[in-house]
Order: structure tokens, then C-alpha cells, then sequence
């Protein structure tokens, strides 16, 4: 109960923290959903999505631009509106109350106290996986100081932060959905990987997740009320903002996302086929889209439906607690890597729910491996290497790999004890 309280008082001043250093700030995640929304609220609907059918802008239109002017910052950085439109359709009228610094203090508590809640279901998730198998769960104090610097001071977290991403929340709302499946709130779970998937479409293929459990109450009530909300959204925006949405998603097919922030295996194929030809360069001045070959996207697929199928056969003789945790992650983290917009941002999620394994088994190469991970993904390692002009394709593969480690430390948890394992198998 100790320890409780404490944690509770340590989780609450790195909030304030976190609040104190972002009030105020211009949020360019944030900026987008801010400005396509004043644009539908005022009836310029072509302005909501980028122009042309492209996913992305190079240059920001003239209107964007004005309106970051009229909101004191001429010199803001303002990007592509990439969320589906019924956002900009819920928050239009509060454009027109609100300024946008306002509005993003507004979502930054939002956004900080959704960060502590997600420690929270982490903490109730972690102890449930440790019980199962017999280890030590951390103190839920030290839990709150391994959830605070994850989720404030690394690269990960406080980027999330200084972009007011939306991940934060959807991130909040996955880990909910785990702890609602693992309390058997199979229909809670299903309608809020519905609304997750109603914020970014991204979240939706954690169907796979659903099914591998066999959860059919939960994948029905998601189907259900995704159906529900899609509808609803068609009816209340209408449909040439949807079609402008599947234009720009379209594009993403024969794409591939360059940037410092991405951690996709489809950039890390095309780096290693550069260096096949030979062409190969190293910095990444600012992030672009470029054509993808046929074999890249052939090889990520690959990647993708092989690592599904090695996550189902190593996790299917797991405790279930273990088995859902692990395979979880495992599918989460699967899905991040082969999108084509694989933003170092999804990592959030992982660096919340990793340290559990902790409890799991406490080997000493386990806590030097995390000391490791955490400090490699800390910002001033992260903002040394921004310095670096030549270090862009270093971050992608660095980002890349913390994200396999991840992917292989969960699949660790269920598969740490060979004996039930080859038993299970027999």
C-alpha cells in the first residue's frame, strides 16, 4: 500500500512535469487535426486533405499556411490531415471557439493523463503475466519511474508528447482492450478496438489478434460497432471525404515512407537494396515518399504473414495470460513494422508494457539488456543523432531494431521454459 501511494505521488509529478514542459507548445501532429477541422467547419472541404491524391505535401497551401499565421506562428511547420474525416467534422465547431495553443494545452492534460492511466493498466496487465508464471512483480513504484521515463524523456515518448500525437490515445485505448479480454469483457474489448480503429485505421488489423484467441464475442463486437461508426461517419460527413481518404491511402501501396522517425521493414529493404546497387546514401534530410519496387513489397508481406505464423506456434502451448500478453505484442508489433507508415511513435505501446518481463525471470542479463534498450532510446541519444547528417539511415535501423527486440523478448516470455513447451508439444 506503501509503495502505492508513493508511486501514485511519483506518477503524478512526472505528469505535472510533462504538463509544465509542453504548455504552450505548437504540437505539429496536433496542427493537422486542429486546421483540417476549422477547414470543414467553414465549408472548405477540398482543403481538408492533401490536394492531388497524395498522401503527403511537400509545401504546405496557402491556406494552411495563413491560418498558421492568423495563430501567430508564419514560420510552423503544418502537415497533411491523415486521420479519417468525421474528426474534422466532431471538432470544427470547437475551431471556432477555441485558438489552437488553447486547444492543444487543453489535449495535452488529455494526452498526459490517458500516458497515466496506460501505466496504470500496464502495472494491473504485467502482474497478472508474473503471477501466472511464478516471478516477482516490480513495485508499483518502481513500475511508475520505468513507465514515467518511457513515456516523458525517450525518443519515443517525448516526441509523442512534443507532437500531441494521437497515438497517445490509441495506445491507451489497445491496452485497455488487452485488460478488458483478460477480465473476459470481451464486448467492452471489441467496441474499444473499434473506436482505436475509428482514430487510426492502423489499429483494425489487431483482428488477427482477436482471432488467434478465438474471441468471437469481441472480433463480433467490433465488426459491429466499426460498422456502426463507419456509417455513421459516411452519413454525418458524407462520402467524397471518405473516397478522398481511400485516394491518399491508395497511394501508400506503391510507396515507401523516408524518414528519420520511421521504423518499417519496407525502408530497411530499400536501404539494403540501394546497398546492393551500390547507390546507397546514409542521411536523410527531411522525410519524403519514393517509389517502392515490386520485390520490397513482396518481402515485407512475407515478413509479415511468416512472423504472424511464428507467434501462433510458439505462443499455442503458453498459459493464457502469457499466451495472450505475448501474442498480443507479438501481432502489435508485427503490424507497426510492416505499415507503410511505420512511425517510431508505435512504440510507444511496447516500451509501456515490456518491462513486465522483469517479473518474468529476473536474470541479470535481462536488466542489462533494458538498462541497454532505454538508454539507446533515450531523447539525448536521440537528439545527438539528429545532429548527425549522416546518421538518418542509423536511426532507421536502430528504431528498427529495438523494435524486434521487442518483438523477440516478448516471444521470449512465452517460450522461457523449454521443458512445458516441448511437453505441450507432445
Amino acid at each position: 500500500m506503501t509503495y502505492q501511494w508513493i508511486g501514485s505521488t511519483v506518477l503524478a509529478f512526472i505528469a505535472s512535469i510533462l504538463i509544465g514542459n509542453y504548455w504552450n507548445n505548437w504540437p505539429v501532429d496536433l496542427s493537422a487535426l486542429y486546421f483540417a477541422a476549422h477547414f470543414y467547419q467553414i465549408g472548405a472541404h477540398d482543403l481538408v486533405y492533401a490536394p492531388g491524391g497524395e498522401m503527403f505535401w511537400k509545401h504546405a497551401p496557402a491556406e494552411w499556411q495563413a491560418l498558421a499565421a492568423a495563430h501567430g506562428r508564419p514560420d510552423a511547420l503544418v502537415p497533411a490531415f491523415v486521420y479519417p474525416p468525421i474528426w474534422a467534422k466532431l471538432l470544427g465547431p470547437i475551431t471556432q471557439h477555441v485558438g489552437f495553443i488553447a486547444f492543444s494545452n487543453i489535449v495535452l492534460v488529455l494526452f498526459v493523463l490517458s500516458l497515466v492511466a496506460s501505466i496504470s493498466l500496464s502495472f494491473a496487465i504485467g502482474r497478472r503475466l508474473v503471477a501466472e508464471n511464478h516471478g516477482k512483480m516490480p513495485s508499483f513504484l518502481i513500475w511508475c519511474v520505468i513507465g514515467g521515463y518511457a513515456a516523458g524523456f525517450t525518443s519515443v515518448g517525448a516526441l509523442s508528447l512534443q507532437l500531441l500525437q494521437p497515438q497517445i490515445i490509441v495506445t491507451f485505448l489497445l491496452i485497455l482492450m488487452l485488460f478488458l479480454l483478460l477480465s473476459g469483457n470481451d464486448i467492452l474489448a471489441g467496441a474499444t478496438l473499434a473506436l482505436a480503429a475509428a482514430i487510426k485505421l492502423m489499429p483494425a488489423m489487431l483482428v488477427i489478434f482477436l482471432v488467434m484467441e478465438r474471441r468471437w464475442s469481441a472480433l463480433a463486437a467490433f465488426i459491429a460497432i466499426g460498422i456502426m461508426l463507419g456509417l455513421g461517419s459516411v452519413l454525418v460527413v458524407g462520402w467524397p471525404l471518405h473516397q478522398a481518404l481511400i485516394d491518399r491511402l491508395a497511394s501508400l501501396d506503391s510507396e515507401i515512407l523516408v524518414s528519420r522517425l520511421s521504423i518499417g521493414v519496407e525502408l530497411v529493404l530499400y536501404h539494403l537494396h540501394q546497398l546492393w546497387q551500390g547507390s546507397v546514401i546514409w542521411q536523410i534530410n527531411q522525410p519524403s515518399m519514393v517509389d517502392q519496387p515490386a520485390v520490397n513489397a513482396f518481402l515485407s508481406r512475407f515478413v509479415f504473414v511468416l512472423g504472424l505464423l511464428g507467434v501462433w506456434l510458439l505462443t499455442r502451448v503458453a498459459p493464457i495470460i502469457t499466451r495472450m500478453w505475448t501474442r498480443f505484442l507479438g501481432v502489435y508489433l508485427l503490424v507497426v513494422v510492416s505499415s507503410p507508415l511505420a512511425w517510431l511513435h508505435y512504440l510507444l505501446l511496447p516500451i509501456l508494457m515490456i518491462p513486465a518481463i522483469i517479473g518474468v525471470w529476473n536474470k541479470r542479463w535481462l536488466h542489462v539488456l533494458l538498462i541497454v534498450i532505454g538508454a539507446l532510446m533515450s531523447l539525448p541519444v536521440f537528439l545527438w543523432l539528429v545532429d548527425v547528417f549522416w546518421a538518418g539511415y542509423v536511426q532507421v535501423y536502430l528504431h528498427f531494431g529495438l523494435a524486434v527486440a521487442f518483438l523477440l523478448l516478448s516471444l521470449r516470455v512465452a517460450t522461457h521454459r523449454p521443458a512445458d513447451l516441448i511437453q505441450g508439444l507432445r
